[in-house]
């Protein structure tokens, strides 16, 4: 508030005008000061007030005894007072703070909009002895700063053009939606004559318009035609006002046109999703956010077998199973956590009780700012395809030819029996049925009159078992009965009733005929499992069919003896496999006439953690009775990949060596074996036409309509296939052209003899023949001997193995060995 000497009057020469004017400008600041509409208050360097004007007392609600003397953080709210120790330092540095807009605190604990300018006052000396200031209250500009600022953001979001024009018509506005729909951009527009965008056939018009403005009249929803930057014409519904100054007259006008064409695509589109709802194939439906249905199509109906009146209205969980009515509750959940649509299956029901099986797909309908509105969903009717479900998971457990429950059923429904036992203090029966004689029928009749017999068998069984009791087909001509809470009267019982069924003939080939069946018999005891009591039951029927046919045999201490080797045999194997005890030797099989090696046969062998070497024939058999051949058949032919698939890579130039691996007949019965081979032969690199896959001709004749599906896969894959101890089996050598195998193996016992049996030197020659006739490769097994390799070569045989050449193996000595040998053998 200092004033320079040439503001006040010139001083006389005795000082008194000076202090007369001094005062007469401090009377009228003071007046300034009291009757300002500011709030104006001083304080000192610390921040004490001094002085407190009326209005600081209207504007912060203290009164002048109130503040004075205090700290002017009084008014200062807890977020601001850093803001405040700011402004203290530099007022007190001498600058002056202008203009600042802030929040200060009311008396009332209420905060206010200021402006703020905060100047220092300086003493004669020209220190800072204070400082002045003068608060505007800013908030009824700041909230009209907000309103036009929320105005113009309406008006750029708006999706109608939206202008301004002054009295003759010049553009002086120009929003998004204005440059979308004339296609001038605002700096093309703004100053241009309005009939820019008006047809020529419509000037009059627009001189209409602009004349009822200029009077203050307005132009309500008139439907016309405006035109776009590139000629086109576009369609609107116009409003026109006018605006006025602050006189009331009117200073110009502002239009807002909506682009008809908008409607008309909506309208159109809205046509076109009323008639693609109405005649999908799919049931499409409309609900509420609380699953009331609102409409839905036809299809719906027809497939809720419904009318439209019994629908609409209805929360939708209404038509659900009610073992699935959580599931709409579900949907919606997941759909209020904020995911856009959901998938899923439900199962529906019809007014006649049946099931209607949908997949359906439910979206939220959002608006333009995400809130949602209602539910739209739209459903397929999927009965066929869980039917087809349905069928395939019935097959995956239950035989093709009888519908029986198969061996995986079987054991789950065994597993299950023994636990409840457990629970409960009862026992559980097995009976294993063998039919007696059935390859003879198979082979004189065909395997058409042997499926007849199979189905006729187990419908039989079937019959003869209490409700609650199992009966399953376990391979072949083998049928397993499971019954629960049996004593040893019920066992008894049973198979007089399995006996007398079987006591009736059978209608075989059109005549009557006695089938006989050896049964095997156990019960289990707590520590039984589902494998164990099987291996029971099995090795009883076996003791059945050595004394004759038609028996019956209960397992008991003697078959004890044998089932616990077989038990302690079938851990010590597991834990060797899974210990990777369970190793591959390989013996090599050389062309007989150059000697030159083609490939190798891959023998399973189990090295022992104490260096002992067990020969498969101490472990293959209880491999096979346990079920644990089929890992075993996997790492034997995990190994042979790999280790094959090394050897070829290390020797590039020579022709590929490939490697013969031995099926067993429990691998047969998995129908995912052509993929698991697959998968094993990717990870080890081996090509699949380097795999000679090994079958004996017992295991294919034993159920050859579940064997030739897998073979033929097998075949598809690439892999080689060939039958194992060929001859063995001759009965069976008219079904062999069924089979999709390259190569026939000669049994080793047929190849002791050769040169000095006359019987086994013919059975080689007719195999020999056979394999000719069907342009198969025939490998003769066990050759010891020149004179055995000079007859097999005399007989046509191309290939041979045996330890005329090399015992099988260790793969860290196949590599070494083939240096030595690969480019014959001597």
């Amino acid at each position: 508030m200092s004033q320079t000497p040439s503001q006040g009057p010139r001083p006389s020469e005795d000082g008194s005008e000076s202090v007369a004017g001094r005062q007469l400008d401090l009377q009228r600041l003071a007046a300034i000061v009291t009757w300002s509409n500011d709030a104006i208050l001083s304080k000192t360097v610390d921040g004490i007030i001094t002085s407190w004007n009326a209005s600081a007392e209207r504007l912060y609600g203290y009164s002048p005894e109130e503040v004075l003397g205090r700290h002017v953080r009084i008014l200062v709210p807890d977020g601001r007072l850093d803001e405040l120790a700011v402004m203290l330092e530099r007022v007190a540095a001498g600058e002056a703070i202008e203009r600042l807009e802030t929040l200060r605190r009311r008396k009332d604990g209420s905060e206010v909009w200021v402006s703020l300018s905060v100047l220092p006052l300086f003493a004669e000396d020209g220190t800072v002895q204070g400082a002045s200031t003068i608060a505007h209250d800013a908030s009824e500009a700041r909230q009209a700063n907000q309103d036009l600022q929320r105005l113009a953001a309406i008006v750029e979001s708006s999706t109608d053009a939206i202008l301004t024009k002054t009295v003759e018509g010049t553009i002086t506005s120009w929003n998004n939606a204005a440059e979308a729909l004339y296609g001038y951009s605002t700096e093309e527009a703004v100053g241009r004559h309005i009939s820019l965008i008006v047809p020529p056939d419509r000037l009059p018009e627009l001189r209409d318009i602009l004349a009822k403005v200029a009077i203050g009249s307005t132009v309500d929803r008139l439907e016309t035609v405006r035109v776009h930057k590139d000629g086109t014409t576009r369609r609107v519904r116009l409003s026109v006002w006018p605006l006025l100054d602050g006189n009331g007259g009117v200073a110009g006008a502002c239009a807002l046109a909506h682009d008809l064409s908008v409607d008309q695509a909506r309208t159109e589109a809205e046509q076109r999703f009323r008639t693609a709802f109405a005649r999908s194939s799919f049931g499409m439906l409309i609900a509420a956010l609380d699953g009331v249905l609102t409409a839905v199509n036809p299809a719906m109906c027809r497939m809720l077998d419904r009318t439209r009146e019994e629908v609409l209205g209805h929360r939708w969980p209404e038509f659900l199973h009610p073992d699935e009515q959580d599931l709409f509750d579900a949907a919606l959940g997941e759909l209020e956590m904020g995911a856009e649509s959901h998938s899923s299956e439900w199962r529906c029901v019809r007014p006649d009780g049946t099931d209607l099986w949908v997949e359906v797909a439910v979206n939220v309908v959002r608006s333009d700012d995400e809130e949602p509105l209602y539910l739209m969903a739209q459903m397929q009717d999927i009965g066929d395809r869980k039917r087809i479900e349905a069928e395939m998971r019935h097959r995956a457990l239950h035989d093709d030819l009888t519908g029986l429950p198969n061996r995986a059923l079987l054991i789950d429904r065994l597993d299950h029996a023994l636990a409840a036992g457990r629970r409960s203090g009862t026992r559980t029966g097995v009976l294993f049925v063998d039919i007696d004689g059935f390859k003879n029928v198979n082979d004189a009749l065909g395997h058409v009159v042997g499926d007849r017999l199979l189905i006729e068998m187990g419908r039989r069984l079937q019959a003869s078992v209490r409700p609650g009791d199992s009966v399953a087909r376990f391979g072949g001509d083998e049928f397993v009965l499971v019954c629960v809470d049996v004593s040893d009267s019920d066992v008894a019982g049973l198979v007089e009733r399995v006996t007398g069924v079987l006591a009736t003939p059978f209608s075989i080939a059109g005549a009557e005929s006695i089938i006989g069946a050896s049964i095997g018999i156990t019960l289990s005891r707590p520590e039984s499992t589902s494998h164990r009591l099987l291996s029971e039951a099995d090795a009883a029927m076996y003791r059945a069919k050595a004394q004759g046919r038609g028996r019956a045999s209960r397992f008991d201490d003697s078959l004890q003896i044998r089932a616990e080797t077989m038990f302690h045999g079938e851990r010590a194997l597991r834990a060797g496999m899974r210990r990777g005890e369970l190793v591959a030797h390989y013996q090599p099989i050389v062309d007989l006439r150059t000697l030159k090696v083609r490939g190798f046969e891959a023998l399973a062998r189990w090295q022992t953690g104490d260096g002992n070497l067990i020969s498969p024939v101490d472990f293959i058999p209880t491999a096979e009775a346990t079920g644990l051949i089929v890992g075993l058949g996997q790492m034997i032919l995990d190994h042979a990949a790999r280790e094959v698939a090394g050897w070829n890579r290390d020797d590039p130039t020579s022709d590929p060596l490939w490697v013969s691996v031995n099926l067993s007949a429990r691998q047969l019965d998995d129908p995912t074996l052509a993929g698991l081979v697959t998968e094993i032969l990717a990870a080890g690199g081996l090509a699949p036409e380097l795999l000679h896959l090994e079958i004996t001709e017992t295991a294919v004749m034993d159920d050859i309509e579940r064997s030739l599906p897998v073979l033929e896969e097998l075949k598809r894959s690439g892999v080689h296939l060939a039958i194992d101890d060929f001859g063995t089996g001759y009965s069976s050598l008219a079904y062999l052209s069924q089979l999709p195998v390259d190569t026939l193996k000669i049994d080793r016992s047929f190849v002791r003899n050769l040169g000095i049996s006359d019987e086994d030197t013919s059975i080689v020659r007719s195999v020999i023949g056979l394999a000719d006739a069907m342009h198969l490769t025939c490998v003769a097994e066990g050759v010891e001997t020149a004179l055995q390799q000079g007859a097999l070569i005399g007989l046509g045989c191309e290939l041979g193995q045996g330890y005329l050449w090399s015992p099988p193996l260790e793969p860290s000595q196949v590599p070494g060995w083939l240096r030595s040998h690969r480019d014959g053998l001597t």
